[in-house]
């Protein structure tokens, strides 16, 4: 078993975030699960809360379990939010760059498993 990373001693902990529009599509949600938490494994990073919403809102206001989720992050409940894509979080581009101001005010880095981007795959600086 490989050892957690670790960002200033601590193990870097993350949490899952998975979203469907349609309430009947529970296989996509676990599809979502599962390929989330094999990324994090692959990381070797410490697996957080999974939260998840089942609505069709665009913007994040609309996403009561994203709205917890960022209330946990204020906490300093995790480190990273993992999406199985950027438009789980939002299908609205400015709201999804606010969502990434927000979560950096927390130091809470953005990462979708599926988005090609360098440095593993998460919304930098």
């Amino acid at each position: 078993m490989t050892q957690p990373n670790h960002f200033q001693g601590k193990p870097i902990k993350a949490c899952i975030y998975i979203r469907s529009h349609v309430t009947n599509q529970e296989l996509s949600l676990r599809e979502q699960t599962e390929a989330c938490q094999k990324y994090i494994e692959k990381k070797s990073w410490v697996a957080s809360d999974i939260f998840c919403d089942k609505c069709g809102g665009i913007m994040a206001q609309d996403k009561p379990m994203l709205q917890l989720m960022i209330k946990r992050a204020e906490s300093g409940c995790f480190d990273k939010v993992i999406a199985y894509s950027f438009d789980r979080l939002s299908r609205s581009t400015i709201d999804l760059l606010n969502l990434k101001n927000t979560f950096d005010r927390y130091n809470v880095e953005l990462c979708s498993i599926t988005t090609e981007n360098d440095d593993s795959n998460c919304i930098g600086e």
